[in-house]
């Protein structure tokens, strides 16, 4: 449901003016474009079938290069897309240089392969119109000299090039590729909450660590620009339709909603201790949080506990909610989900 403070956004779209840049990004020459597509590959943009552009598994099938329950027939959820390389070296490596798909600050990037299932992998973060946003790409070959925290990127400038690095995903040369991400980050405290769960592996990339990223589907959101050129970035993240709501007490004003205030609903609550009614997609995005005074709410409610309010649809790849004799219940993966977002 859009309200309408949004539908005021959405009329407002010349103030935040963005299209998408037809070309590649190792062929951008101008950069008053904000959204580029992120390799020479211009397949998609010319609405070429996937087998164009996406690169697939060692299983050979199309669908596991695809967003969302495409792994493990069906059963695990993949977080971003897989596109394919079309500019080789003569041995086989691929050369296809890798372009930022929006103008942002480089948040973090990760040059040793053995530090994750990403190989080399670079985060940008993109803020703005009460939105923080983030894109990823990942399995780089190289990651360029000048990419560093804290360097700001324009739409197109180049990052590295395509590669197969993970730590411990064989990725053949033959199958290099992008895997691009679009998303969120859940908590900026990320550090703090992974401190205390016990992992024997370091955390290596403190809050811009892939358990803290969320991703939507990525080529839904270039989709969404083609067909909507003058709208902000944040219009595309108000159109997820939310899968699940659950009543959610926070002991200080969230940090998602801090960074991201395009998704409150509402006045906001007082800073200290106050209940949310947050919405969430299917695959687990925040995208509704709408403040709720305690007393209209039932009292029997536990703070410390997680209130499923309702739910509309799941996949089976992300499984947040139960079935009980007590009525819906939320699985060890949302009250985990949820236990990240209250971290302050």
């Amino acid at each position: 449901m859009v309200s309408q403070q949004q539908k005021w956004w959405f009329s407002g779209i010349a103030l935040f003016a963005c299209s998408i840049l037809f070309t590649a990004a190792s062929d951008v020459s101008t950069y008053g474009s904000t959204l580029v597509w992120p390799t020479p590959n211009t397949a998609f943009l010319n609405g070429e079938h996937p087998e164009h552009y996406l690169q697939p598994t060692s299983s050979g099938r199309l669908a596991s290069a695809d967003w969302g329950c495409t792994r493990n027939g069906g059963s695990r959820f993949h977080e971003g897309v897989d596109l394919k390389s079309v500019q080789r070296s003569p041995d086989g490596r691929s050369l296809d240089a890798i372009g930022s798909i929006a103008a942002g600050v480089v948040a973090h990037v990760s040059r040793t392969t053995q530090h994750s299932n990403y190989g080399k992998y670079v985060v940008i973060s993109h803020v703005g119109q009460g939105l923080e946003w983030v894109s990823l790409y990942a399995h780089l070959e190289q990651i360029a000299d000048s990419i560093r925290p804290g360097v700001r990127v324009r739409a197109g400038d180049v990052l590295g090039t395509m590669g197969n690095s993970s730590s411990n995903i064989p990725i053949p040369v033959a199958n290099a590729h992008l895997h691009l991400e679009i998303g969120v980050r859940l908590n900026s405290k990320f550090d703090s909450w992974y401190a205390l769960q016990g992992f024997e592996t370091r955390n290596w990339h403190g809050s811009w660590n892939g358990m803290n990223l969320l991703g939507l589907h990525p080529l839904e959101f270039f989709n969404y620009y083609l067909d909507h050129p003058g709208a902000p970035f944040f219009a595309y993240f108000l159109t997820e339709p939310v899968s699940f709501e659950c009543w959610i007490h926070f002991e200080k004003r969230p940090d998602f909603l801090e960074r991201n205030p395009v998704f409150l609903r509402g006045q906001p609550a007082p800073a200290g201790p106050s209940w949310y009614r947050v919405g969430f997609t299917w695959y687990g995005m925040p995208v509704e949080w709408i403040p709720a005074e305690a007393s209209t709410l039932d009292r029997r409610l536990d703070p410390d506990a997680v209130h499923v309010h309702q739910l509309r649809h799941e996949k089976p790849c992300r499984n947040w909610i139960d079935e009980s004799p007590a009525g819906l219940v939320p699985t060890s993966l949302l009250l985990r989900h949820i236990e990240l977002l209250k971290t302050h």
